[in-house]
């Protein structure tokens, strides 16, 4: 049996599952943050929106912004910013979804979107 270290105690978490009408609980999201580039540099903002939706289906079609981003070569690729907002609960799944190769057209260049500290 493994010693716990003296002074530091172990909190357990409990997320309920029960389904009590009394009581409502809120819905707790967080943002999928996505960097997209290599694509065509006439690609718009709703061709990638439309592409997402796609790949995520319907239901995120409101939960999605996508912004486009100053290439330092516009002329030769465009890059955007992609951000879905989703449950807690859907995270990892949509972010697994998001983070596959098949989910996107051959040559594009994906992966997280980390913002600056500075905003």
């Amino acid at each position: 049996m493994q010693e716990r270290p003296k002074g530091r105690k172990t909190r357990l978490n409990v997320v309920g599952r029960a389904t009590n009408t009394k009581v409502k609980t809120v819905v707790t999201t967080r943002d999928i943050d996505v960097f997209v580039s290599r694509l065509h540099p006439s690609t718009h903002e709703n061709e990638l929106h439309g592409c997402v939706t796609d790949i995520l289906g319907a239901d995120y079609q409101d939960k999605t912004v996508v912004e486009k981003l100053q290439s330092k070569f516009e002329h030769l690729y465009s890059s955007f910013h992609i951000c879905v907002t989703v449950s807690v609960f859907d995270f990892k799944n949509i972010l697994d979804v998001l983070n596959s190769s098949d989910s996107w057209p051959e040559g594009a260049l994906v992966r997280r979107y980390f913002k600056t500290k500075n905003g």
